[in-house]
């Protein structure tokens, strides 16, 4: 399983870098990274979902034995959102920045990262459990989060319900789709499953190359000027949060295997969307583009190690 970790792990880096070489060359303006974004999130991330719900399950109660537990990753970010409050407070993170502060801490970038992390050390058949991951990220993200961010910016706090259509995300629909499939046992037509397939399989480079172009347009220089509300953010998103997970899954005695899938995914980088967020709500955008371009790099450099610790601690 390590050597699948440095394996997933070195090939999401040197697509990272692609990125990051495609960025600095100046190939495309600040729409050629927006295209990748786009096409991933729209396109090859959900045909990956339906494709591999379609195929990893074999009925009705296997599914459902998945999906009961979702409450682990969900308690695991309302106790970041708490922790990350709280110790805002105590170290006194910048005022207007506290919200950001607890978002970066608390929500993982299920989708562009520990989607690809976890297939490539656990294999297709961990995909179901990363959803089970990404489902409570996005609906508190979309709702606690933005209330968080919007105090940050001045505005009242709130959650609007122009935001609802962006808790179904098209990855979410895509889950969604192949949930429907599975408990009405449909396959998908055989003329149908090249193409599909060929999609898929775009997911997980054009995800990395967009993660390369916004590290390569994060000013690093700057990281200095934040570092202790940065080193903060980062401890409790790759330190703390896994501690949680760990302790969650011994208590409910969760399986094994699942647990390594949860812990893993615990310990992946920030969400992406925190700074676009930051930034439509007003708040410390720069703050969370540089959190979220550290914690990528850290997190990705981590993760072997965690796989390694794993092995000891569940």
């Amino acid at each position: 399983m390590f050597e699948n970790a440095l394996n997933s792990i070195f090939t999401l880096l040197m697509l990272i870098c692609v990125g990051i070489f495609l960025k600095t060359r100046k190939w495309f303006g600040m729409q050629g990274g927006t295209a990748f974004s786009k096409f991933a999130l729209n396109v090859a991330i959900p045909v990956n979902l339906i494709t591999t719900m379609v195929n990893s399950f074999d009925g009705k109660d296997d599914l459902l034995k998945v999906i009961s537990q979702i409450f682990i990753p969900t308690a695991m970010i309302v106790f970041s959102l708490i922790a990350a409050l709280i110790v805002g407070r105590i170290f006194r993170v910048k005022e207007g920045r506290r919200g950001a502060f607890a978002v970066c801490s608390s929500f993982a970038n299920a989708i562009f990262i520990g989607l690809p992390v976890v297939q490539g050390i656990f294999g297709d058949a961990a995909t179901p459990y990363a959803m089970v991951c990404y489902i409570p990220n996005i609906l508190l993200f979309w709702t606690i989060g933005y209330y968080l961010m919007m105090k940050d910016g001045g505005k009242e706090g709130g959650f609007s319900f122009k935001n609802l259509k962006k808790l179904f995300s098209p990855p979410l629909v895509g889950f969604l789709i192949g949930t429907a499939m599975v408990l009405l046992n449909l396959k998908i037509p055989k003329f149908l499953q090249g193409p599909l397939t060929q999609l898929s399989r775009m997911a997980t480079p054009l995800a990395m190359v967009y993660i390369g172009c916004v590290i390569g347009n994060t000013a690093l220089k700057k990281v200095l000027d934040s570092k202790k509300d940065l080193i903060l953010a980062i401890a409790m998103r790759l330190v703390v949060a896994p501690m949680f997970v760990c302790l969650l899954c011994h208590v409910f005695n969760i399986d094994h295997a699942v647990a390594q899938i949860f812990f893993v995914f615990s310990v992946t980088p920030t969400m992406t969307q925190s700074a676009m967020m930051a930034n439509e709500c007003g708040g410390d955008s720069e703050f969370v583009s540089m959190e979220v371009c550290v914690s990528t790099i850290l997190g990705l450099v981590f993760i072997p190690f965690y796989v390694w610790l794993m092995q000891y601690i569940l």
